[in-house]
């Protein structure tokens, strides 16, 4: 059985899809504004799997959106997402202040609702984020075991190839060495429970939950300063 890389029904197209728009966007990052950056950004992770859900070339099981055995996941999930939870903080008490300077001079009080908002978008970009890494697992799966000799153990190499792929993105658009290990650990994270779970739901969940432990804006009533 071939690949059928280029065929819309194959995981293989989209994968190579997100390559290019990801090649495409971190050619085009000096030529656009940071809200154009997140924008682009936002449809590549969320508009280009969801077209290949729509088309019948990615699984909706295999992306941990359906057939989740919730007892199974919530029983052994939620156990990892305490212990990975506590890794985080435990990493965020570590690296701060001294590996973030400059953070708290440019906090200032501001109103509420700033706040609310700024956590509400940083929640939904997490899922948008978490959506593409579980793209990226589903399709590596998909793909693999479709080649013409699948090794063993499909699932686990999936994962940590889609890990590998993240990883470049999920550090290169972080402000300090402390932000970047954080940005690492929670993908090896989400990683680690989407290989015992295959639930993408638990995957946000733990995703939001480490952003709100390690976001620097998480103090109620602040927000933080615009220096532009």
């Amino acid at each position: 059985m071939g690949l059928g890389l280029l065929d819309w029904q194959t995981p293989g197209i989209w994968l190579l899809f997100s390559m290019v728009g990801g090649l495409t966007l971190l050619l085009m990052r000096p030529l656009l504004s940071p809200t154009w950056q997140e924008a682009l950004k936002m449809v590549r992770w969320l508009l280009l799997p969801y077209i290949g859900l729509l088309l019948g070339g990615l699984s909706p099981r295999l992306l941990g959106l359906t057939n989740l055995d919730w007892l199974a996941s919530l029983g052994l999930g939620l156990g990892l997402v305490f212990a990975l939870l506590l890794l985080l903080g435990l990493v965020r008490a570590t690296t701060e202040p001294t590996a973030m300077p400059g953070l708290q001079s440019n906090l200032q009080p501001g109103p509420d609702s700033s706040t609310v908002t700024t956590t509400l978008y940083g929640l939904i970009h997490r899922g948008a984020q978490e959506f593409h890494w579980c793209f990226l697992r589903g399709a590596l799966w998909e793909f693999i075991y479709r080649s013409p000799t699948p090794p063993s153990l499909i699932a686990y190499w999936a994962i940590w190839l889609a890990a590998l792929l993240a990883a470049p993105e999920a550090i290169g658009g972080q402000s300090s060495a402390a932000h970047r290990l954080l940005a690492l650990l929670t993908l090896l994270a989400t990683s680690v429970l989407f290989l015992y779970t295959r639930n993408f739901w638990l995957c946000w969940l733990l995703h939001a939950a480490a952003w709100l432990i390690v976001n620097p804006q998480r103090e109620t009533g602040y927000r933080i300063r615009d220096t532009g």
